[in-house]
């Protein structure tokens, strides 16, 4: 019973996207109707500036960290990452949004915050190097989240952790395809930013 509870409290926190509540409530704006239409923070940084996206990435992240806590105190591990996986289905399928979400970068990445500090902090030294490197925000998505598994493996963390890791990756790279396909092309557009504060 514990596992279902905790799936329906991961998947239920995942739901609630701050990209579409924050840019409501801001700029009386549907965030999923301007810029490539994500609800996460590269879309509100591109069109609301820094500090809505900030709010929205702590939003994101918060959300996959919580019940991946709460999972890992009340279970250990293996249940932390039933909570912490169901919140990145959450927001890539949210209940709230007609089951439209976002890519789930940020909210893994508060997950693995939760249940892997180190493997979290790793992996995002390796996205920002391929951001900064090539400016796209995508490649470098695909990259951390695939590394996040690779560093799971290399440390050696538990088979739940790593098959939640592998899980999210694959979820991560799948709401990419589109991304993938512009990146092969070579239309992909690279980073910009509204010039907003």
């Amino acid at each position: 019973m514990k596992w279902v509870l905790m799936a329906a409290i991961g998947y239920l926190m995942g739901s609630v996207s701050f990209g579409i509540l924050i840019s409501r409530q801001t700029a009386n704006l549907d965030i999923r109707t301007v810029g490539s239409g994500g609800t996460g923070m590269t879309n509100v940084l591109r069109t609301l500036g820094k500090r809505m996206a900030a709010w929205v990435f702590a939003g994101d992240c918060l959300k996959g960290f919580v019940p991946a806590l709460l999972g890992l105190y009340l279970g250990g591990e293996a249940l932390g990452a039933v909570g912490g996986l169901a919140a990145v289905v959450g927001h890539s399928y949210p209940l709230y949004f007609g089951f439209k979400g976002g890519r789930g970068v940020a909210t893994a990445c508060g997950v693995m915050l939760a249940l892997s500090p180190m493997v979290a902090v790793l992996a995002l030294a390796v996205f920002w190097v391929v951001f900064l490197i090539g400016r796209w925000v995508s490649l470098a998505s695909i990259v951390g989240a695939v590394c996040a598994v690779v560093l799971a493996a290399v440390t050696r963390r538990p088979v739940s952790i790593l098959i939640m890791t592998a899980v999210c990756a694959v979820i991560i790279v799948y709401r990419h395809i589109p991304n993938i396909k512009r990146l092969l092309n070579g239309t992909e557009p690279k980073f910009t930013r509204a010039g907003k504060g």
